[in-house]
């Protein structure tokens, strides 16, 4: 601005100018390729807080999906996962997603209920699901129930964390099926995914694999935390947080 005193750019080109590029909002799929094979749904929760001041802040992405209205084109783009289920569907599956990290597992109970249509055997599939409390944010309640009914689903754990005194999560409900948890462990292939916050949740729900494989299979701390090593060296750990 010195070197040319005569520019004058408005603010908004100012800052736009200067500021750095806004990083694109990443958001897990959370829809079936068989039964949604020309669209893509995802699972977004409106970020909307109030500051200190009183100002009110909200996401910035979220919120502008929120003010979309059906027929609005917005710019996508659809980047390669490696968090997808394994080609084997006799492999029995360990799900746990709290909140919108329920997102791709949605997408994997819509395909396995496409392979129930078509009659093919499958492993078992858990998954462990946690929100505060029914009324609030239960999301897709009524489609989990179908899943445990038609066998997409061999079972579904729900923890509510704010509808009682204690608070309950996904890694207590872990810890109540650790028997069952580490029976399936000790089949072939079976596979591990975690999917949501990274801060808490993905660190507690770690240790409580931990703890699983210490108490369940009679090992160390130390053997323990280097079976739960490999589990994921061996490409049967997948995480997806943030």
């Amino acid at each position: 601005m010195q070197s040319f005193p005569s520019s004058c750019p408005s603010l908004g080109l100012f800052f736009g100018s200067i500021a750095p590029r806004l990083a694109p909002r990443y958001y897990s799929i959370s829809s079936g390729s068989h039964s949604n094979p020309h669209s893509v749904h995802v699972t977004c929760a409106v970020i909307r807080d109030v500051m200190p001041t009183g100002r009110i802040h909200n996401g910035v992405c979220s919120y502008y999906l929120q003010r979309c209205k059906p027929g609005d084109k917005i710019p996508i783009f659809v980047r390669r996962s490696t968090f997808k289920m394994p080609e084997d569907p006799h492999t029995p599956l360990i799900m746990i997603g709290p909140g919108t990290g329920l997102a791709p597992f949605r997408g994997f109970i819509q395909d396995r209920e496409a392979l129930v249509a078509d009659m093919a055997e499958m492993g078992p599939a858990v998954l462990f699901f946690g929100c505060r409390n029914r009324a609030h944010d239960y999301i897709y309640e009524a489609e989990l129930t179908a899943a445990v009914e038609t066998g997409a689903l061999s079972q579904l754990h729900v923890a509510f964390s704010r509808a009682g005194l204690q608070k309950d999560y996904v890694q207590h409900h872990m810890e109540q099926q650790a028997e069952q948890l580490w029976g399936l462990l000790q089949q072939p292939g079976c596979c591990v995914y975690v999917c949501g916050d990274a801060k808490s949740m993905a660190r507690d729900v770690h240790r409580t694999l931990i703890s699983v494989a210490q108490n369940q299979g009679k090992m160390t701390e130390a053997q323990a935390e280097s079976w739960v090593k490999y589990l994921s060296d061996s490409g049967r750990y997948h995480k997806d947080v943030w």
